[in-house]
């Protein structure tokens, strides 16, 4: 941001838009890695939001569901994949607590939306004369913010 404040500021009212997840509303099973990197992009929003908006800049955080993502294709194959490189004394002592979890996500994920869909809340953000601190977007993320 050190590079690009300057510009923003010296051109003013510019808009920034980063992508987060509705993940950092609940986090789920095996999903550590992946919420410290959106909550990362949580934290750079809200300083931005508060950094810049003296010199009319707005920052927002778009919030999506589960995705349809080269991540998120085959995510059964793909976490199986996972558990055959697991320790076996690791596999033994978490498998069958929480595979149930594993398997509501596989479930949620065949409900994942396109990207263009969430690109819809993304324009619809950008053209907004004030924009939210924070959007949803996608499939099943209404219900997000009562489960927070």
């Amino acid at each position: 941001m050190q590079n690009i404040s300057p510009l923003l500021i010296k051109y003013g009212h510019g808009k920034i838009v980063n992508v987060s997840t509705s993940g950092v509303r609940v986090s789920t099973t095996f999903s550590g890695i992946y919420a410290i990197s959106k909550y990362g992009v949580e934290g750079i929003t809200n300083s931005l939001l508060y950094e810049l908006r003296p010199f009319g800049i707005q920052a927002t955080s778009i919030e999506p569901g589960g995705m349809i993502t080269p991540m998120t294709t085959n995510s059964e194959e793909n976490m199986k994949k996972i558990w055959e490189r697991m320790p076996k004394e690791v596999y033994d002592v978490y498998y069958d607590k929480i595979s149930p979890s594993l398997e509501y996500m596989n479930s949620m994920l065949d409900s994942a939306c396109p990207p263009e869909k969430v690109g819809k809340v993304i324009v619809k953000a950008l053209h907004k004369k004030k924009m939210k601190i924070r959007y949803m977007g996608g499939n099943q993320v209404g219900m997000m913010p009562f489960l927070q």
